[in-house]
């Protein structure tokens, strides 16, 4: 599968295909299956996905469309950061309370290991 880039000379708009080759039998020669896939963006090069007009239609992507949309979700998106960032300094703390802990307790039994082994000769 591969993609192909076609411009319509008269608009000089440029789209971009999903082209398939397969092997035709009754001709006996090969084909491609063409898939349109949308617009490509003259200034990015990305291509702007093609437009479903189908209500129930399950390849259609929901996103926003409109400059609020972009600042709700670009909101959003900063407040779980800033929520994963204060979860994150929480889980360093108690890393860092834990490997205390670790520490006296291995301290406490390599004293207790002295004990035992002063005391047994």
């Amino acid at each position: 599968m591969s993609t192909v880039y076609q411009t319509n000379p008269k608009t000089g708009v440029t789209y971009a295909y999903s082209t398939v080759s397969y092997w035709d039998k009754e001709a006996k020669r090969p084909r491609n299956k063409r898939e349109y896939l949308g617009r490509v963006d003259p200034i990015t090069k990305a291509i702007i996905p093609k437009k479903s007009h189908g209500k129930n239609d399950a390849s259609r992507e929901a996103g926003p469309n409109d400059a609020d949309d972009l600042k709700a979700v670009v909101k959003r998106q900063n407040r779980e950061l800033e929520q994963k960032d204060r979860q994150i300094a929480k889980l360093q703390e108690d890393l860092t309370a834990l490997q205390q802990r670790y520490r006296a307790a291995s301290e406490l039994l390599h004293e207790i290991a002295k004990t035992i082994s002063s005391s047994a000769f």
